[in-house]
């Protein structure tokens, strides 16, 4: 294990070209989900349209599969954010769903501009450290600035050049612990985490401006 792990326990994978990050992403969840993972979270497919400058984009639900379409289609020559946040919004309150103390970790795929704005995934991130549970996210470059106001020093960042091609070398390296098994009638279980709450019963304070984002204080994970 990663020292980082017990003070850090949202790891940020910064990028910046968002569909080689995509496919790292679907590599790495599908890795862990064959591994027995308990996983939570939302997972970004995106589906290119010949006739079309922007994609159709889809979050999938980890906990249930379902998919949850959350674009709006404005025509062949629309250029500008086609994001529906109404949908956006059912997507999470369906991924909240599907949180539990169980859950081994929480997969987001951005941290894009609805959460800079202040809305989006911050709830969720929120909720799983609430549960001590630990969050995967992808940020932007250019949006690292205000996740790093946002997460106040709970997070460990990674460059995805670190990680190279290989979902399942990725996902292993990322977290060793969570790769430590034990076989039982020949299926691969992963091995229990045990958890202790966070040190404060709600890990948001109202910021600047309204904007909520993380108090300065450290969950401690014990393995």
């Amino acid at each position: 294990m990663q020292i980082a792990d017990r003070i850090h326990p949202i790891t940020a994978i910064v990028y910046s070209d968002g569909g080689q990050f995509e496919a790292l992403l679907q590599e790495v969840t599908a890795a862990m989900t064959e591994h027995g993972m308990r996983l939570a979270g939302l997972l970004q497919r995106s589906e290119p349209k010949p006739d079309r400058l922007k994609c159709d984009m889809h979050l999938q639900d980890l906990a249930t599969g379902e998919l949850h379409r959350i674009s709006d289609d404005r025509g062949p020559h629309a250029r500008g954010c086609v994001l529906n946040t109404d949908r956006l919004l059912r997507a999470c309150a369906t991924a909240e769903a599907g949180l539990s103390s169980r859950t081994d970790l929480m997969i987001l795929c951005k941290f894009g501009k609805t959460e800079v704005e202040g809305g989006g995934f911050r709830t969720l991130i929120a909720n799983a450290l609430d549960l001590s549970v630990r969050v995967l996210i992808g940020v932007p470059s250019i949006n690292l600035t205000p996740f790093r106001e946002f997460s106040a020093g709970l997070t460990r960042e990674i460059a995805m050049s670190e990680l190279g091609s290989d979902g399942l070398a990725a996902a292993r390296h990322l977290w060793p612990d969570l790769w430590l098994t034990r076989r039982n009638g020949g299926a691969r279980m992963n091995r229990p985490l045990e958890k202790v709450p966070l040190v404060s019963p709600s890990p948001l304070v109202s910021g600047m401006n309204g904007v909520k984002r993380f108090a300065p204080l450290l969950p401690i994970f014990e393995r």
